[in-house]
């Protein structure tokens, strides 16, 4: 079979799983009501009552299992060592001792799939918003909104049911609670209980402030929200479009954004566009907040889904490459554009005191060839760090007493230190002390070695080796 057999076949049968995605649209079991899925907890306890097992109680004896990412956490404002976490599958868990023990809130509920949380500390109330926002195939979803207003000894169910996973809940001054409800996670073509929610005691009901709809997308919910605490009616939300699938996730769409609102939700404007500096709309994805009133500052924190653009000023044209210093005299450095030089040197990890002029001094005199950057910038600037590994390797094995034998331990050092494994680092710099010989031609040692201690001078254990070796060798000049 050729090749071209091959591709076709391929062809065909990704063409094939398409249609069968697309014609299971037409055949799928509709979603559970959300009513429905409520009133399970009365069959399984008429089930707990029915069963053989009734009235015995039942421990888990291991073994260990997670209880889940933590989504949530309250703590007591006039008494730090009190503060209540929530579990993304795990549920709500209470201490008074800084976390040295913990008491569960919300083991008897129909979920304990948590999304967050918002205690009223004075009142000892909790309320508990189901279903976290993750958007994992693992993020299972919840029931809608609960309260307590004994500590946890009971809850009440209060509504959005169809919400399925709700991403902050803030109870503001005036007794308003409101709920950023992100929706159901596969359902895109159902609009559920998505986006900003208020709910009031006089009400007694969820009032929809934002949804996707009033900037046409649906399927976009909200995920974040800011309430003001010198104004509760100047409000901050953040809307998520996504789209998840089995087999695949969309995590950015044109629906994602943050809005404000000066009137307590009554209206609404957009603050997030790519004229004002935002990331193009449809790669936008899960937004976070944060807000200071005294500075009248908004933080906004997102997940980038648009490729980075090309910058004009740093072309493809312009840049200069490892690659590109093979062969290369001291005439033509001389004749690099000094910019070019200078990106180069910083985006490849030089030391700071290797600039562009020191280096084209330095080349001038003879003191440097210009071969030996793009030698240093192939061992340790590779995308792959895989392959940067297996070069250096190579010089060690395979150039025993010489420079390239230098160059290997010195960029398995800064690999090392990349990856955080200060021990091995120490241990390829005491090699290089002990192998490495002194004199003023060792240009890719001093080159290497100079860049490793850039990012090892903030490192406590190699602090000392690395001073050490700067002193020994003369290199770094200034930095060490």
């Amino acid at each position: 079979m050729t090749l071209r057999h091959i591709l076709l076949l391929s062809a065909l049968l990704w063409t094939s799983i398409a249609d069968a995605q697309r014609s299971r649209r037409t055949g799928l079991i509709a979603p559970t009501p959300a009513n429905a899925r409520l009133a399970v907890e009365n069959s399984h306890a008429a089930l707990d009552e029915a069963s053989w097992t009734a009235g015995l109680d039942l421990r888990c004896v291991g073994p260990t299992v997670m209880s889940g990412r933590v989504v949530d956490l309250s703590v007591n404002p006039g008494d730090p060592s009190e503060f209540v976490v929530a579990y993304a599958t795990g549920g709500l868990w209470h201490t008074t001792d800084h976390g040295t023990s913990f008491t569960p809130l919300f083991d008897h509920e129909t979920v304990i799939f948590l999304g967050a949380i918002a205690v009223d500390w004075e009142a000892r109330h909790i309320w508990a918003g189901t279903g976290e926002v993750n958007s994992s195939r693992s993020s299972y979803a919840g029931l809608g909104v609960y309260r307590s207003t004994d500590w946890g000894a009971n809850w009440e169910h209060m509504g959005l049911t169809g919400s399925h996973h709700i991403g902050r809940l803030v109870l503001a001054e005036g007794g308003a609670v409101y709920v950023a409800a992100l929706g159901a996670l596969y359902q895109d073509d159902e609009p559920g209980q998505r986006g900003l929610y208020r709910w009031t005691e006089d009400a007694g009901q969820w009032e929809l402030l934002l949804d996707g709809t009033q900037v046409g997308r649906p399927a976009a919910g909200a995920v974040d929200l800011v309430v003001d605490g010198a104004d509760a009616n100047h409000l901050y939300v953040a809307l998520w479009d996504r789209t998840r699938r089995a087999w695949d996730f969309k995590e950015g769409g044109p629906g994602s954004g943050v809005f404000e609102s000066v009137d307590g939700g009554a209206s609404w404007v957009r603050l997030t566009s790519e004229e004002k500096g935002f990331p193009a709309a449809d790669g936008v994805g899960r937004i976070g907040l944060a807000y200071h009133p005294g500075a009248r500052r908004l933080y906004v924190m997102v997940d980038n889904q648009n490729a980075k653009p090309d910058d004009a000023d740093e072309s493809e044209d312009d840049a200069l490459e490892a690659k590109d210093f093979r062969g290369m005299d001291a005439k033509a450095f001389a004749a690099l554009d000094t910019a070019a030089l200078s990106r180069f040197l910083e985006d490849n990890g030089f030391p700071e005191d290797a600039d562009a002029e020191s280096l084209f001094a330095r080349v001038a005199d003879g003191e440097l060839d210009p071969e030996a950057l793009g030698k240093v910038g192939l061992a340790l600037v590779e995308s792959d760090r895989v392959q940067a590994e297996f070069m250096l390797h190579y010089l060690v094995e395979n150039f025993p007493q010489s420079n390239a034998r230098a160059m290997g331990y010195l960029g398995l050092a800064k690999l090392a230190q990349q990856q955080g494994q200060y021990q091995t680092v120490r241990d390829w710099l005491i090699k290089v002390e002990k192998e490495v010989p002194v004199h003023p031609h060792m240009n890719e040692a001093q080159l290497l070695l100079g860049s490793a201690l850039t990012k090892l001078q903030a490192a406590t254990r190699p602090t000392i080796w690395a001073s050490r070796l700067c002193c020994a060798t003369g290199i770094g000049r200034t930095s060490c």
